[in-house]
């Protein structure tokens, strides 16, 4: 457990932290006036329960840019269908990428890759957003 935990350590350690980026895997493109936007094809809330409470250490939330009003921003678009849903670049990450998926969908936006909503007759499910 120990040498878990110090792997992971040194993973967080090692990645680069920099500005967030739109969504780019479990999105859909959303048009918006002339403009294509990025938006999450599983609402991130339905399954925060699944994530760890190291989420918020490891995949933290820079902005764009990185600054006060960059965090504002990311976390606001959250909520708001008009722009590019937001997350941390570390979840991007080729090094961090598994352990988002597996401990931190929602922080990342991966909720599609979960068991619980990657199932197979999706396509027939109405839209939630």
């Amino acid at each position: 457990m120990l040498f878990h935990f110090l792997s992971i350590i040194s993973l967080v350690r090692g990645a680069k932290g920099g500005e967030d980026v739109p969504i780019p895997h479990c999105n859909k493109q959303v048009t918006v006036g002339r403009d294509v936007r990025q938006r999450p094809t599983v609402d991130p809330q339905l399954c925060a329960r699944m994530d760890t409470p190291a989420c918020d250490a490891i995949f933290d939330i820079k902005g764009r840019p990185v600054d006060a009003d960059g965090i504002a921003a990311t976390i606001q678009s959250h909520s708001n269908p008009n722009v590019d849903y937001m997350i941390p670049v570390r979840c991007t990450e080729p090094a961090l990428k598994t352990l988002a998926e597996k401990t931190c969908p929602s922080r990342c936006a991966f909720c599609c890759l979960t068991k619980q909503y990657n199932c197979i007759n999706g396509k027939y499910m109405p839209k939630m957003m």
